[in-house]
């Protein structure tokens, strides 16, 4: 009886003798490879599963070690980030918590919705210690700034808070009655010299409206690390 070359099985001639015994070897053979073939399959799945898993875990590794490395490089500092929930008439913003010499510059963005005039002061102090600069002139006023009408799609406020170590001002350009309004800058400062104190002694930064400032306003300030 001949046999093939792989596997040795039975490849019977018209004169061999058929045999039961034959049958059950030949079986026995294909048994045994196709076991070995699949558990050969597993082992591949397993391995290609091992290194995907291997690979991705590798990769989130790096992107966690990218993430903290921008985080750690990163030069701007998110210091402050609230977006109101309900409507009032004043928003205190914290900054004495702010490490001012930890940053050479410092930004400002408010995007406010409301109603009726604006004004921002610092500490609440509404009195007159304030010097303001809208264009070419200088007044001495009550506030940082003024906005005489606030509108319900918002207003954009950003300005610079200038390094300085004593004193507190703003560099502001805005735009007031946002979507159909004017660009407005100019910068406005302590200026009486009995207000005047070391930065980190402002604790707040107040935006008080006459009528409502709405829900949804927005109010971020960012620094530029040293």
């Amino acid at each position: 009886m001949e046999r093939t070359e792989q596997y040795q099985l039975s490849r019977w001639q018209k004169s061999d003798r058929i045999l039961m015994d034959d049958f059950n070897a030949d079986n026995a053979k294909i048994d045994a490879a196709l076991t070995t073939n699949a558990a050969a399959i597993l082992a591949e799945k397993a391995a290609r599963e091992a290194g995907a898993a291997a690979e991705e875990s590798a990769r989130k590794s790096a992107d966690a070690a990218l993430q903290s490395s921008i985080i750690t490089t990163n030069p701007i500092a998110r210091l402050i980030d609230v977006t109101t929930t309900a409507s009032a008439n004043q928003v205190n913003l914290t900054i004495g918590n702010i490490d001012w010499n930890a940053y050479a510059q410092v930004f400002l963005y408010a995007d406010i919705k409301g109603n009726g005039p604006l004004t921002v002061t610092v500490d609440g102090r509404t009195d007159k210690i304030y010097a303001c600069t809208p264009g070419g002139s200088t007044a001495v006023t009550e506030y940082l700034l003024y906005d005489y009408s606030l509108s319900a799609d918002g207003s954009v406020f950003t300005g610079t808070i200038p390094y300085s170590r004593s004193g507190f001002g703003i560099n502001w350009s805005y735009v007031s009655r946002f979507g159909m309004g004017t660009l407005q800058m100019g910068q406005s400062y302590i200026t009486n010299s009995s207000a005047i104190k070391p930065r980190a002694q402002y604790s707040t930064l107040n935006f008080t409206c006459a009528g409502q400032l709405y829900a949804a306003s927005r109010f971020v300030i960012m620094g530029v690390k040293l």
